[in-house]
C-alpha cells in the first residue's frame, strides 16, 4: 500500500498513517470517524468457516459499521 499510496496519480493529498489500540474493529471504527477517513482499504485473509464464526471478521463488522467506503482486497497467498 506505501508503494501505491506515494504515487502522485492516487491521491491529490498524501494518505496518513496511525497506530491505535484496543479491540481492533471498534478502534478502527472510532478512528475512521475521527479523521473523516474517506475510504478504508485493507486486506482480508482465508479463515474457515468455524474460525470466523468464533473470531468473528473485522471486514464484516467495517462493512456494517464504518460510515465511509471499504475496499477488501484478498490476500494472496504465495
Amino acid at each position: 500500500l506505501a508503494e501505491i499510496a506515494a504515487r502522485p496519480d492516487v491521491a491529490a493529498t498524501p494518505p496518513r498513517s496511525y497506530v491505535a489500540a484496543g479491540e481492533v474493529g471498534p478502534s478502527l471504527l472510532a478512528l475512521i470517524e475521527r479523521e473523516a477517513v474517506d475510504v478504508l482499504v485493507m486486506t482480508t485473509r482465508r479463515r474457515r468457516h468455524l474460525a470466523r464464526w468464533v473470531l468473528g471478521s473485522v471486514a464484516d463488522y467495517l462493512l456494517q459499521q464504518a460510515p465511509a467506503p471499504v475496499l477488501l482486497v484478498r490476500h494472496q497467498e504465495d
